[in-house]
């Protein structure tokens, strides 16, 4: 399981989607490699193939995951790389303004 995540919120956020701890798991295999084959995936979760597509496609379709490219920033010439989370509790419209900010699940 993964830390940063708050599977409980997620669940609250999207009742109707199949999210278990089999959904977990196809998460988190697919924050480890995003292109990670669904027959991989299959074998790591015990499902089968189309059923890992099935629930795939439902946590994308209902919007409790998606998936996207980032670039590397070493590869593009930017001499070090990263990620910072912030977490704040209370307001947060004095926040959502800054550049590049997204309000998190929490707000």
């Amino acid at each position: 399981m993964l830390p940063w995540v708050d599977y409980r919120r997620v669940a609250e956020r999207s009742p109707g989607a199949a999210f278990d701890e089999i959904s977990k798991k196809i998460i988190e295999q697919l924050q480890e490699d995003g292109r990670r084959p669904y027959r991989v995936i299959s074998r790591a979760v015990r499902l089968s193939e189309w059923a890992v597509r099935w629930r795939v496609q439902r946590l994308l379709d209902t919007g409790v995951m998606r998936i996207v490219a980032a670039r590397g920033p070493l590869q593009v010439g930017f001499p070090r790389h990263t990620l910072i989370g912030v977490r704040i509790g209370g307001e947060t419209d004095s926040v959502a303004p800054w550049p590049n900010s997204t309000k998190s699940a929490t707000s």
